[in-house]
């Protein structure tokens, strides 16, 4: 058997943990389960051969012991249990025997807390949001040499959706703004303003609305 890197999906109040996984055994039937640090194992049957499969492992992560509240790292484990099929038939039979992969250690990012969405018109959904839990912070961004990368760096890092075609920074500018918007984890908007100026480097001045005051602390502090 062979899987892939696995990734996180975020929905509301859920995530999923995904492995695209291929049975290369022409005789043999596997049954796969997905143990994760702290998580209830899903499970998925690979007939023989079967390419492409996706396992998925929907998880609640509404509380911060399943999930990290902004990063963090699982060890997850691939169990599966093979069994020899039939040649004639081709369905597998009742015994067979244990086996396990050790995938790779999944990083947790701020990313993985977020699904995108567009806001056609930002101001009024800046607007509609109010400035309840608003909260507003500077930062130096000393390495970054250009708007441009700036701009991609944050919308890579947020895994936000840029609006009003904010993503784009015309040339021969000193100055920018950038429009941010997602779902966080739950179901809350988000709303992320980032006004950028180039100097010696970048400064950006990130001002951060939300229903809710959480994930508004989490935007600035792993900004920060």
């Amino acid at each position: 058997m062979w899987s892939s890197p696995y990734h996180s999906h975020p929905r509301r109040g859920k995530s999923s943990l995904q492995a695209a996984c291929k049975n290369y055994s022409p005789g043999s039937s596997l049954h796969v389960s997905l143990d994760s640090t702290e998580q209830s194992p899903g499970q998925v049957v690979l007939p023989k051969p079967l390419m492409g499969t996706v396992l998925a492992l929907p998880t609640d992560i509404g509380s911060p012991v399943l999930f990290p509240p902004v990063a963090g790292t699982f060890s997850c484990t691939m169990k599966f249990t093979v069994r020899d099929c039939d040649p004639d038939t081709g369905v597998p039979v009742e015994e067979g025997y244990d086996d396990e992969y050790v995938l790779e250690d999944l990083e947790v990012t701020v990313s993985d807390h977020i699904q995108k969405v567009m806001k056609p018109n930002f101001a009024a959904a800046w607007e509609e949001i109010g400035d309840t839990f608003e909260k507003e912070e500077t930062f130096a961004l000393s390495s970054t040499k250009t708007l441009e990368e700036a701009v991609n760096n944050i919308i890579t890092f947020l895994g936000m959706q840029p609006c009003e075609r904010s993503d784009k920074v015309p040339e021969n500018k000193n100055s920018h703004s950038l429009y941010l918007a997602g779902i966080y984890r739950g179901g809350c908007d988000l709303l992320v303003r980032s006004r950028l100026a180039l100097a010696d480097g970048v400064t950006m001045q990130v001002t951060v609305r939300s229903k809710e005051g959480t994930p508004v602390d989490v935007i600035l502090a792993s900004v920060g």
